[in-house]
């Protein structure tokens, strides 16, 4: 029975990860090396490069090395650098994370949470977080929620910052 059940969920998945790979994909893309999403998929979409489109979206999961987001993700988002100027609802696990006028809500667990733009005011770029941020750095326009990490920093602050200060006792 435990045979059976485990050939079922491997079916399964490799059936979302086709589904999602493969259909909502443009003209001018080679998955998995290159998975360009110019309508909604549904699924698991595994790619070295995913490049979302504006009114696109994936519903599931992400997994690739790099994603450009200007669509939408709902579910997870696995990937090691990400550029994301839209939503992503549920997780974000990334090790560099740069947002221009984007919104979590959810989870971000990164290495480093950051705007586009450094500039002091926050004013023209940034991105929104509505969750919990974990990382070293973590940067963003507004914050409804909070941030967990050495460096933290928002422009409208209606949440919980935690900075970790490590001192080397003597």
């Amino acid at each position: 029975m435990n045979k059976i059940l485990k050939r079922t969920l491997q079916g399964i998945v490799g059936a979302a990860i086709i589904s999602g790979t493969y259909f909502g994909r443009g003209k001018n893309d080679f998955p998995p090396l290159y998975s360009h999403k110019t309508h909604d998929s549904y699924g698991i979409n595994v790619a070295f490069v995913t490049d979302i489109d504006s009114g696109a979206s994936i519903n599931g999961a992400n997994v690739s090395v790099f994603t450009s987001n200007y669509g939408k993700i709902n579910g997870l988002n696995l990937v090691f650098a990400e550029h994301n100027s839209s939503d992503i609802n549920g997780a974000n696990i990334s090790v560099g994370n740069i947002e221009d006028n984007g919104c979590t809500n959810g989870l971000e667990l990164s290495l480093f949470n950051c705007t586009f733009e450094l500039d002091d005011d926050l004013e023209q770029h940034g991105s929104t977080l509505n969750g919990l941020a974990i990382g070293l750095f973590n940067v963003h326009r507004e914050l409804n929620g909070a941030q967990i990490g050495v460096y933290n920093r928002a422009k409208d602050n209606a949440g919980v910052i935690l900075n970790v200060d490590y001192q080397k006792k003597k």
